[in-house]
């Protein structure tokens, strides 16, 4: 059996350069919050054949799994239909209670993530 894990998703349009080869402009999507004891490797082949069935080809998709949670990172390259993938995962989506927790940020705590779409220019501004 699969243990329980809280999967957090960002869905992802890549436009490219009309030489169809360099990525131009990442446009998001839709994020949501799945919770479920589906194995991510299972999760990833579904969302696969939902990116295949709907335009045949034209996916990424990254995974950074720990023990109780997991972030996916889809981009969809031939289309911004992404009604399939979550219709998927509110399929497997389980009801569930998020305990409250407060917490006080501190100068400390920010963190920094630059897309790996992000060009030269704007890596060196940030």
């Amino acid at each position: 059996m699969n243990s329980l894990k809280m999967v957090y998703v960002d869905i992802y349009h890549t436009k490219f350069e009309d030489d169809g080869i360099m990525p131009k402009e990442l446009i998001h999507l839709h994020a949501m919050d799945v919770y479920t004891n589906i194995s991510v490797a299972e999760i990833i082949e579904q969302l696969r054949l939902c990116i295949y069935h709907r335009y045949g080809d034209g996916l990424f998709i990254k995974a950074e799994e720990f023990q109780t949670e997991c972030f996916l990172t889809v981009e969809i390259f031939f289309g911004d239909d992404y009604s399939s993938l979550t219709d998927y995962l509110s399929s497997i989506n389980l009801p569930h209670k998020i305990p409250k927790q407060i917490s006080k940020l501190t100068n400390n705590d920010v963190a920094l993530s630059v897309d790996f779409m992000a060009n030269q220019e704007e890596i060196k501004e940030l």
